[in-house]
């Protein structure tokens, strides 16, 4: 009898525990998606973790690289003139201010050595002025860029360094006619085109990152140049890329 009360006892728990059951899952499934965080709480998370300093100290936050961590040479990007072949085995990438006299010396030097070697080269400008916004230096580079955006920036490049006048707003918009660009365009460009202006910066960003201090600064792949370099070292610098030094580990975006 005692066995008997004890089969029906087992019996009676285990059909309650099958009825409960059901329920059970509902309300731990309701508790887990209480505690899961959607996507926005994860976004937020991400945010957050973008405006964390690179050098904080704690062990357990997750490090976000600077542009000068993530930078081992020179972008390459459609955004920058460039003249030559598009798949050239030597990429000279030169960081350049329109005031700057040594610039425009070594620039006809870069000139020469091109011409010889069009075939294998691929030459890029990128643009280094004065940090100043109301200095001739980073004028003349928005009105280069507004001429770029038309198609025209080597040229107008050309006509800025052959002129012994001074760089200001009257000087580039008589360029600009000289080279006969849409006029509307390019004085509004010149007034307020802020896409110009983000290229500027984001090439001293660059150059900032990569460390460099002065102009006419160059790479001719891996090896970098600053200030006057003759044609004669050029030439011997393409010789050594072309033929024993693997081409420059570039970012390309």
């Amino acid at each position: 009898m005692r066995i008997k009360n004890k089969s029906i006892i087992f019996f009676i728990s285990s059909f309650a525990c099958l009825i409960a059951l059901p329920f059970l899952i509902v309300a731990l499934n309701l508790l887990i998606k209480k505690t899961e965080p959607n996507k926005s709480q994860a976004i937020n998370i991400n945010q957050y973790l973008e405006t964390l300093p690179y050098d904080s100290n704690d062990p357990y936050i997750t490090k976000v690289p600077t542009l000068k961590n993530l930078l081992s040479g020179p972008i390459i990007s459609k955004n920058d003139p460039m003249i030559g072949s598009e798949n050239a085995q030597i990429i000279i990438v030169q960081f350049s201010d329109f005031d700057c006299k040594f610039c425009q010396e070594q620039f006809k030097i870069l000139k020469k050595v091109i011409a010889k070697h069009a075939d294998k080269i691929k030459f890029i400008r990128k643009d280094y002025p004065e940090s100043d916004i109301k200095s001739s230096s980073y004028k003349s580079a928005i009105a280069a860029r507004c001429a770029f955006e038309q198609d025209n920036f080597w040229e107008f490049h050309d006509l800025l360094y052959e002129t012994d006048l001074e760089l200001e707003r009257n000087l580039f918009i008589s360029i600009s006619e000289q080279l006969n660009l849409n006029q509307k365009n390019f004085i509004a460009c010149l007034d307020q085109s802020s896409n110009v202006r983000v290229m500027i910066k984001n090439n001293i960003k660059e150059a900032n990152a990569l460390d460099i201090n002065g102009v006419p600064f160059i790479y001719i792949n891996k090896q970098e140049f600053i200030g006057s370099v003759s044609e004669k070292s050029f030439e011997k610098a393409i010789k050594n890329q072309l033929f024993n030094v693997p081409k420059l580990n570039t970012q390309k975006f």
